[in-house]
């Protein structure tokens, strides 16, 4: 699920349907985690992405829902009925002249296979089509010298909705809308993993930032540290007096205060890294180091039209992508909630053909189609208007609020986007500036370090003087990492107000890392 991109940076891709939780991690003592096994990680175990494939689940759940009840269905039943009547004594007369012997009831005995399938459409028009088998006795016909009847009725029925639930845009709009939010629910999906994305390499830039703050720490208490031994030993020659080591000790001493203080971030900065990984507490010290380092700069092209940033931003944003998804469900269930206003008006159609056959047994269906006569015909039409209609009327209410709801919702989400991109380029902009500068000042007081350090040897600086040079480098460096760490999180965070954080192909999602470590923020 990994590839390498052309620039050498690395890609990979997860399909949403794949059960995320079979890809468990393996860390080891002594691991330096880079940006893309980072990521990678918290991209199949982070809380909020499991929970976001959990509600893609859902949504297909309640798009099959809506479609189920388009699904043709086969209908089958059997029956079974003895009815007895008592005789009038003129029946009862009747048949014994006949010499036919009675019980002094008529047993009347009917049995109905019936096999049929039905299918609601799209459209609102529904087709049933039935057969049906009845086999009749009667004690009273048999004595008449009626025998036993088996019938067969075949028939068919179209029901055609004129008036409400008639059309796709009114039966079909709520599998229309399922649809569409599932479709919301997969760009949604593609927006967390933006976000899951952003927050974790934010996270790893701030691991990265702090491990070098630490090193600057130690840094400069380890040469504290020498110039103390120094001093001292210059005092046991007598080459310099003992009150210069005082400056020393206390300059020291806040050299490792910072340093305990480094050390501190670094373990928080780790913590909430494996936070995000979703990697339990008691696992987060097996994140030695981060194997990356800040991205290096990249001058932005001067001529960047920011219109067509925010043209592409708009076109490629999964979170809007999701609100329209949302205003379309919405747009569908209000157009069939307008249409349902109508009087129901419906027009059904029936045809059928029946056969006879006697002398038969229950079992012979084939021929209760014997002796066909048909077609019979039947139409009817059921108009029903419901005086007042509230209840359509209140379902038109709140679909054309949550309509105007989510519209609202898209254009504001439209607005920030265009707002947000051109904050972010001036952002990344004024990082590369700065960071710019912060290199320059870097190279200039270690120049001017060294150069304090040989006059002091020679006599022609003091203690004081080196320390405070000592001071303005050291934050020079802190500077620089503040700056660095600024100009790598700017590029992510335009990356991600652009959209290109992730790419969704189909049912795969694609994230290049190389360009987080490139430096190019347009790449």
């Amino acid at each position: 699920m990994s590839c390498c991109n052309a620039d050498g940076g690395k890609r990979f891709a997860h399909a949403f349907s794949l059960p995320l939780l079979c890809c468990l991690f393996t860390a080891h003592a002594g691991w330096n985690i880079t940006l893309f096994e980072a990521l990678d990680q918290a991209l199949k175990s982070n809380v909020d992405m499991l929970l976001h494939e959990q509600q893609i689940i859902d949504a297909e759940g309640q798009v099959l829902q809506a479609r189920g009840q388009f699904d043709p269905a086969i209908v089958a039943g059997v029956s079974r009925t003895r009815n007895l009547r008592p005789l009038r004594a003129d029946e009862i007369t009747t048949l014994q002249v006949l010499g036919v012997a009675s019980n002094a009831n008529q047993i009347h005995q009917l049995t109905t296979y019936q096999i049929g399938t039905k299918k609601v459409f799209l459209n609102g028009v529904s087709a049933e089509m039935t057969f049906n088998v009845s086999s009749i006795g009667d004690n009273l016909q048999s004595a008449n010298g009626v025998p036993n009847q088996l019938a067969g009725t075949l028939g068919f029925t179209l029901k055609v909705p004129m008036g409400r639930n008639a059309g796709r845009e009114t039966t079909g709009a709520e599998f229309d809308a399922r649809q569409a939010e599932y479709e919301a629910a997969r760009a949604e999906l593609q927006q967390n993993q933006a976000r899951t994305i952003l927050d974790t390499t934010t996270v790893y830039w701030d691991w990265v930032a702090s491990e070098k703050r630490l090193a600057i720490a130690v840094t400069t208490e380890r040469r504290l540290s020498d110039l103390v031994s120094e001093i001292k030993r210059l005092i046991d020659t007598g080459q310099t007096p003992r009150a210069d080591i005082e400056i020393a000790l206390a300059s020291r001493a806040e050299k490792v205060a910072l340093r305990l203080t480094a050390e501190q971030a670094v373990d928080e900065s780790r913590r909430k890294l494996a936070r995000l990984m979703g990697l339990p507490a008691t696992r987060a010290r097996e994140l030695v180091r981060p194997a990356n380092d800040f991205p290096s700069y990249h001058e932005l092209p001067i001529d960047i039209n920011a219109a067509h940033l925010i043209e592409q931003a708009l076109a490629s944003s999964a979170d809007l992508d999701a609100a329209r998804q949302r205003d379309q469900a919405a747009r569908y269930r209000l157009t069939a909630a307008r249409n349902n206003r109508k009087p129901r008006f419906d027009l059904d159609l029936n045809v059928g053909y029946t056969g006879l056959a006697e002398n038969v047994t229950t079992l012979q269906a084939d021929r209760s189609l014997e002796n066909l006569a048909g077609p019979s015909m039947g139409v009817t039409l059921t108009l029903e208007w419901p005086w007042e209609n509230n209840t359509m009327r209140g379902v038109h209410l709140s679909a054309a609020a949550n309509h105007d709801a989510a519209a609202l919702r898209e254009r504001d989400l439209g607005q920030a986007i265009a707002t947000n991109v051109p904050v972010m380029l001036d952002a990344l902009r004024r990082a590369s500036a700065q960071l710019l500068e912060g290199i320059e000042a870097v190279k200039r007081y270690e120049i001017t370090l060294k150069n304090e350090q040989t006059k002091r040897r020679l006599g022609s600086a003091t203690v004081i003087d080196v320390i405070n040079v000592e001071d303005r480098l050291n934050n020079s460096l802190l500077t620089d990492v503040a700056l660095r760490q600024r100009y790598a999180t700017a590029i992510v965070e335009l990356r991600f107000q652009l959209g290109r954080l992730v790419q969704r192909q189909g049912d795969k999602y694609q994230i290049s890392v190389g360009a987080l470590l490139g430096g190019n923020a347009l790449e």
